[in-house]
């Protein structure tokens, strides 16, 4: 279960570097679109809908990378 969770969010980040930025700028809408595009990753991954719990889960693995991106600087490929 994890492993498809990580990878939805590496696969979301690295798709979306523009919208990793403005979310590292606080542009709103942005953690909602990544929010939703690493879950529609995730199901794809899954073959199925995800849980409550893998929902919260998957959301923690996301923001926590974004944490680490942004206070790192870390650059993102376009």
């Amino acid at each position: 279960m994890i492993p498809h969770l990580g990878s939805a969010v590496t696969d979301i980040i690295q798709t979306n570097p523009l919208v990793v930025r403005r979310w590292i700028a606080q542009e709103p809408g942005t953690w909602g679109f990544l929010a939703g595009k690493a879950v529609l990753a995730a199901r794809e991954k899954l073959g199925r809908k995800l849980s409550q719990t893998e929902r919260r889960i998957l959301w923690d693995l996301l923001w926590t990378e974004l944490q680490v991106i942004a206070r790192q600087n870390k650059p993102i490929k376009d």
